[in-house]
């Protein structure tokens, strides 16, 4: 994981610049990958907290619980929006369905299990595939053309995350029962 994350996020980095680093320094952060930046730190904070605090709810009543919160909160926003723009229609169900069924339930339960079986150190890591994701989706459903920097970003991304996955035990806990010299 030492490895792993900083060469995950080195590709991120990269990957979001656009392949000129010095953009970044010029011009900023945009105020999507900012967000997306917090989203990563906040999803990686929910991940420890869930497997700490260990409740003892299952994952779709935990699941259940978020999709209420979630409606709660967006539902004033909803009713402030004018009219003609809140209309569902063949345009906006399927961003509907994809908001209320995917995104609300389907994903948050995923990853309640993944972090369950694989434990939040595991999963955090995992947030570093979104922009890659994201890249990959506009260059297929958007016709976006695969530019270098998408190569070249996305694999050190795609290789640090493998990097991170490829020792699932701390060093520490690996050496354990070892003599002074590594040996058994």
């Amino acid at each position: 994981m030492i490895c792993g994350a900083p060469l995950s996020f080195a590709g991120l980095v990269y990957l979001v610049s656009g392949g000129d680093l010095s953009s970044l320094l010029q011009n900023g952060v945009h105020a999507g990958d900012a967000l997306m930046l917090l989203a990563a730190i906040v999803y990686a904070l929910y991940g420890v907290l869930l497997k700490r605090w260990n409740l003892p709810i299952t994952g779709w009543q935990s699941t259940y619980m978020q999709a209420l919160c979630a409606l709660a909160v967006m539902f004033p926003a909803f009713l402030a929006t004018p009219a003609p723009l809140r209309q569902v229609n063949a345009a906006t169900l399927p961003l509907i369905i994809y908001a209320g069924a995917l995104a609300s339930v389907v994903l948050p339960f995923l990853w309640i299990r993944g972090v369950a079986q694989l434990g939040p150190n595991r999963c955090a890591i995992f947030m570093n595939l979104l922009p890659v994701l994201t890249a990959a989706a506009a260059i297929v459903m958007l016709g976006e053309p695969v530019k270098p920097f998408h190569v070249i970003g996305g694999g050190l991304a795609l290789l640090g995350v493998a990097c991170a996955q490829a020792f699932p035990r701390p060093l520490r806990a690996a050496r354990q029962g070892l003599g002074p010299l590594g040996h058994s």
